[in-house]
């Protein structure tokens, strides 16, 4: 909906069905709704803190993983990033993700 009412900045934008992970965690993942179901913005990954709250009856579905580096890969983009904007819900996974970017 934001990208067709700024139709100058829409049309540059992205939409990936893909997660952003570690390398050690690079394949497929497991997200549970952290709310009554999913999409609620209370989701978390790999079974995130907020996530566990709702237990065995939260609803979970498989996610595709991918390092930073192939999804800039996978779109084209090449070093040094420039005029680079991503934004990334990660979902209780900052803890784990930010560290990897150390290297």
């Amino acid at each position: 909906m934001n990208r067709k009412r700024n139709p100058e900045w829409g049309k540059r934008v992205s939409i990936d069905s893909a997660c952003v992970s570690c390398l050690e965690d690079v394949g497929i993942l497991s997200m549970k709704a952290g709310g009554s179901s999913a999409g609620e913005s209370m989701s978390g990954i790999n079974g995130g803190k907020v996530a566990l709250d709702k237990g065995a009856d939260a609803t979970t579905w498989q996610v595709k993983c991918y390092t930073l580096p192939v999804i800039f890969d996978f779109w084209g983009l090449e070093k040094p990033y420039k005029d680079v904007f991503i934004k990334i819900d990660i979902e209780s996974y900052e803890c784990k993700l930010i560290p990897s970017f150390y290297d």
